[in-house]
C-alpha cells in the first residue's frame, strides 16, 4: 500500500482487482502484525488478529488507518 504524505498511519491503493476470498492488511510484509475484521466486504474496523475480511470481486480503491483499524473499499468501474 502506499503511505499517505500528510498523515503516516493511512493508506490507500487505487484501482486494485480483487478476487472473491478473505484478505487482511499487515504491517511490513509480516503476520505479527496484522488488522482483519469481518463487519462487511466494503468497510469496517480492524483489529490484531482478527478475522479474514471477506471480499466480492471487483476493482476497488482502499484505504486503511494503522492507527484505529478502519478500511473502506470502494469500488471503481
Amino acid at each position: 500500500m502506499n503511505q499517505s504524505s500528510f498523515d503516516p498511519h493511512k493508506w490507500s491503493l487505487r484501482n486494485v482487482t480483487l478476487i472473491s476470498g478473505e484478505m487482511k492488511f499487515r504491517a511490513n510484509d509480516d503476520w505479527a502484525t496484522n488488522w482483519g475484521g469481518s463487519d462487511t466486504e466494503f468497510s469496517g474496523q480492524g483489529t490484531q488478529d482478527g478475522p479474514n475480511v471477506p471480499i466480492a470481486p471487483g476493482a476497488y480503491d482502499i484505504f486503511f488507518n494503522d492507527l484505529d483499524g478502519r478500511y473502506i473499499l470502494i469500488p471503481v468501474q
